[in-house]
């Protein structure tokens, strides 16, 4: 299936835009192959479609526990 014709069948089924579909997906889901999945297309049309919209990925980094091991 075309690349257009699959984000047209995504944003139909979501009922919203490609650009919030993906920041949604992103937000539960976390991983690009994971988001992949979730919306049946492989992570390659993932990043195809991130560069379509604009959009911008960022990795984020936040503590594991709620202290630090002291040395």
């Amino acid at each position: 299936m075309a690349l257009k014709n699959k984000m047209e069948e995504v944003t139909k089924k979501h009922g919203k835009p490609i650009e919030e579909v993906l920041i949604e997906a992103f937000k539960e889901h976390g991983t690009q192959a994971a988001v992949a999945r979730a919306l049946g297309v492989s992570p390659a049309t993932i990043e195809r479609w991130i560069l379509l919209c604009g959009l911008v990925k960022r990795t984020t980094i936040e503590e594991r526990y709620e202290y630090r091991v002291k040395s």
